[in-house]
C-alpha cells in the first residue's frame, strides 16, 4: 500500500540514493551531474511546485514533483523517480495518479504534460497505459558525447478539448 506526502529536508538523502548510475538520474535529473547530491535536489525542491514523496510501510520509496503550472490550463509532472525495489509494482503509476489529481485540486488544470527520454521504454509505457499522448519532440544533450530525443507527452482531462496530435503514433 501507497500513500504521498509532502517532501521534507529527511526524504533528502533517500531520495539521492535512488539513482543506481548517470543515466538513471539523467532521466529525471536533466544535466545534473551524478551522483545526486542534497543540495542539487534541495535547489530543485525549491524552484518547483508540490514537491511529493511516495512512501511505502514509512519508507521513501519515490518522489515527483510538478512545474510550470499555467492555473486553469496546463501543467508538467517533472522529476519522477522510483526507488529500485519498489519498480515495476505499481509505485509510479501510483504516484503519477496522485500527481495527476494533486494537480487538478490545486491548480485546476485541465492539461498534463510529461517529457520521457524515448529511451525510456518502460517510463513510455506507463505515461501511455495512463492515457498520455505524444505531442511534440525535443533534442537534449545526454552529455557532450550524446543527444537523445525527448518525446512531449499530454493528457487532456477537459472532454471539450481536441485529442492530441497524432504526430509520433503508429
Amino acid at each position: 500500500m501507497y500513500t504521498t506526502r509532502p517532501i521534507t529536508d529527511s526524504d533528502l538523502p533517500v531520495i539521492c540514493g535512488f539513482f543506481a548510475n548517470e543515466r538513471e538520474l539523467h532521466y529525471a535529473f536533466p544535466g545534473v551531474t551524478y551522483p545526486l547530491t542534497e543540495a542539487v535536489l534541495k535547489s530543485f525542491v525549491d524552484s518547483r511546485s508540490d514537491a511529493t514523496v511516495l512512501v511505502s510501510k514509512g519508507r521513501t520509496v519515490g518522489f515527483a514533483d510538478l512545474f510550470d503550472i499555467h492555473k486553469n490550463a496546463e501543467c508538467h509532472i517533472g522529476n519522477v523517480i522510483i526507488s529500485k525495489d519498489h519498480r515495476r509494482k505499481g509505485a509510479a503509476r501510483f504516484l503519477l495518479q496522485a500527481m495527476m489529481e494533486m494537480a487538478v485540486a490545486r491548480h485546476h488544470v485541465t492539461r498534463l504534460i510529461v517529457p520521457c527520454w524515448c529511451e525510456n521504454t518502460r517510463g513510455l509505457l506507463l505515461y501511455s497505459k495512463l492515457g498520455f499522448k505524444p505531442f511534440d519532440i525535443m533534442i537534449k544533450n545526454h552529455d557532450d558525447r550524446e543527444t537523445v530525443p525527448v518525446l512531449l507527452l499530454e493528457k487532456n482531462l477537459d472532454m471539450d478539448l481536441p485529442e492530441p496530435s497524432p504526430v509520433g503514433t503508429v
